[in-house]
Formats: C-alpha cells, structure tokens, sequence
C-alpha cells in the first residue's frame, strides 16, 4: 500500500505501527490475513465449523462472538454447540434459551466453567436473545473423572455418554500429541494414568462428536440444513483430529471446517493446525475467577453485534520476528503427577519430579494436596484453577495431608514444562 495514497504524516504513522503491532490477526488456508467478515464469508456455508480456543484468552474470545453473529446473519438457521457446558444439563441450557427460566436458575444448575461471564456469556446471551439452539456437547464430568481413574469402559452404558468410536494408541497422531502435552507427568504409574486420562479425552471426543451428530441427524428429519458452530479448546479440534475426526467418521459426508487460535509471540502455532488461524495477542494472567452468578448491579450483557474487532489486511506470513513482540509469559507448574485412580478431597499426588518445585518443596507421591497459595483445593479442577493464578518465581504457601496429618510447606512455582 502506497503512502501516498494514505496520506498520513509520517510522525502519525510512526505512532501507529507499534499499536499495529499487537492486532489480532486471521489467516486463511495460504497464509494471506483476511478480515472477520471474510472469514464468516467463508465459513457461512459448512455444516460444521470448529472454533477452537485458547480457554482463558479474551482477545480470541472476542474474534469468537463476533464471528458468531456474522455467521448467523449469513446463514440463518445457526446452532451453538460448547464443550463449556454438559449434556446432563440440556434441559437447563434449554430452558434458559427459550426464556423459560432466569439466569439465576441457569446459572445454579448448568455448571457453567470459570470465567464464564467475560468468556461465554455473550454467546449464551446472543443464542438466547435470537432463540437459537445451544447443543450442551460435553461429558458430564464425574463421568470424565471416573473415566480418568478407570478407564472408559466404566462408563459403559451409562445414560449421556456416547459410544466410543476408536481409541487408537501407538502411532496414532492425536495420542502422539496428547502425551507430548503430557510429558510433564512423571512418576509411579504415570503410564498408565496416562492412558487412562487419554481414553478420558477420546471419550469426552465422541461424546461431543455424538452430540453434534444426533442434533444435525434431527435437523435433517425436519428438512433443516442448520450450521453447527462448535466451541472447544484447541486441542480437541487442531489438525482435524479428536471431536473433529469423531464427527468425520461418524457423518463423512458433512462439510466441516477447523479455526485454531495461536498467541503472537508463543510457540502455540503449528502449521496446518486449522483451516484458518486466529492469531492473537497473548493475554494478562487472569486471577482465580469468582463463581459464575452475576452480582448485583451487574448490567445484562447486549445481545447486539459488538463492533468490528481490530483486524489488518496489510500483512502476510511469515509472522514477525522474535523479539518483535513482548515475549509471552511462562506457565506455572509444580512438576506434580495427579493420582487419578484416588478419589480422595483434594488432589492425590501419585508422583512428583524430583528436580521439580514439589519434590524441592518436600512434596511426596502419596501426599493429599488440600491447599495452595490459600486457595482450598477439592480436585484436579480446583487444583488447575488456584496453580494458573501464580506467577513462575513466587513463593507460596503449600497444605498436604500426610498419613493423616496435615503438613504445610513453602513452594516456589517453576514454569511447566507442558
């Protein structure tokens, strides 16, 4: 693009550039950035389209609802399908949507994830302002826990859980990669648990798979042709593998497309992770969430469109140069493998690396973690919540139950190696 014909001054353009810098950005299948309107353009006429997330990333959270509203004014007849919510609550997700019940009641029985106002929300609102379906897809997640500490013929017939289609292990791409993000876990019987944990992650796959599957199978019963968009972390969906590979193989003949999210500046990135990518900036650590019930006082959030997210025509891969941006920030960790076959309160350390923050700490396999950083910790969940409020490098104060009694330690948080 040619400045003359901008005609900006050049100290005005000067201070634009770094701002022009930290953009969210979208690229298409060759690489070229396209806008959010293109994108829905694009992606108006599948009949499933994956959006997956970076789960505590706001700006990729906001291309998200707005892609959203674009594409139903494109196509109309638009589902909402989200991992965030569980199909033993479609009841609840149902009522709400259809104005049946309040939001106090939705919220106190839907089980609703952390950050649910800034996050999930605005689509939730939006579906329910515009009447549109909401698919709750996941696995209920007591069931998902026992998967984990059993295996997944457990849940054998159990009502809201779907028939596992495949669980392929070995030198299947979507295991490969689930024990890379795994490789921090060490200790007794990691391997195992590991297993387990996988045959967990194929479970909630399919069950979501299945979800979207039945509801399109319906739809078609009513001579509909709805697009199904489906929220869901990225790793359920990247490179067309886990609740996407389960909805190919149960439904070949659909059209389906996958949109990743990357952070500028991380090495989330990986080349041919999605149909289109979403980069974005890397978001501020976020403090433990409060609980999802909106305070007193709080305005509703606008169902309306938001306007335009920032997005740039002007640049095409490759991305830019390290040290360009701000590096991202580490994540914490503790070097802690979770025994997942103990269904004790609190989180159960089945091992602990030994160079680790934990066994430098005294942690030890065995121990019951209960409280960190004065956060009570009740389960995994708990756990990953209070451990993603730290800062790598701060010292903290740690609880164990140990044959009984309680000990307490002082822990520094290292940086994950996941």
């Amino acid at each position: 693009m040619k400045l003359q014909r901008l005609r900006i001054p050049l100290l005005l353009l000067a201070a634009l550039l770094p701002a022009c810098a930290t953009t969210d950005r979208i690229f298409d299948p060759a690489g070229k950035p396209i806008g959010v309107p293109a994108l829905a353009d694009a992606l108006a006429g599948c009949d499933v389209v994956f959006l997956g997330e970076l789960h505590e990333n706001e700006f990729g959270h906001q291309l998200h609802h707005e892609l959203f509203h674009l594409l139903h004014e494109r196509r109309g007849d638009v589902v909402l399908s989200m991992e965030m919510f569980e199909r033993d609550v479609q009841g609840v997700v149902d009522d709400y949507v259809a104005g049946r019940i309040d939001e106090a009641a939705f919220l106190a029985k839907a089980r609703p994830w952390p950050y649910y106002q800034s996050d999930y929300r605005p689509l939730i609102e939006y579906a329910r302002a515009h009447r549109l379906p909401v698919i709750a897809a996941n696995l209920p997640r007591d069931l998902a826990r026992k998967a984990s500490r059993e295996g997944h013929a457990a849940l054998a017939g159990q009502p809201h859980v779907a028939v596992v289609s495949k669980i392929v292990k070995g030198d299947d791409p979507y295991y490969r990669r689930f024990r890379e993000a795994m490789k921090d876990h060490t200790g007794a019987g990691a391997e195992a648990a590991i297993d387990r944990m996988y045959e967990s992650q194929c479970l909630k796959d399919d069950t979501m798979a299945e979800a979207i599957v039945n509801y399109l199978e319906r739809a078609r019963g009513e001579s509909r042709r709805p697009l199904v968009v489906h929220v869901n972390g990225k790793f359920h969906s990247d490179f067309g593998l886990g609740t996407a590979e389960r909805v190919r193989w149960r439904q070949p003949d659909l059209v389906l497309k996958v949109v990743t999210m990357s952070e500028r500046g991380a090495e989330e990135g990986e080349a041919g992770a999605g149909d289109y990518e979403l980069l974005v900036r890397k978001a501020a650590p976020r403090p433990r969430p409060p609980t999802a019930t909106r305070p007193a006082g709080t305005a509703t959030h606008p169902a309306t469109r938001p306007a335009s997210h920032p997005t740039t025509q002007a640049e095409t891969r490759p991305r830019p140069a390290a040290g360009a941006e701000e590096a991202p920030a580490a994540r914490p960790g503790l070097g802690i493998m979770p025994d997942y076959e103990n269904s004790v309160q609190g989180l159960a350390v089945g091992g602990v690396r030994e160079d680790g923050p934990a066994g430098k700490a005294g942690i030890r396999a065995g121990d019951v973690l209960v409280k960190l950083a004065g956060q009570e910790v009740s389960d995994v969940q708990s756990y990953m919540q209070a451990l993603g409020g730290l800062e790598v490098g701060a010292k903290v104060s740690v609880e164990v139950l140990r044959d009984g009694k309680l000990v307490k330690l002082e822990i520094v948080v290292g940086e994950s190696r996941r």
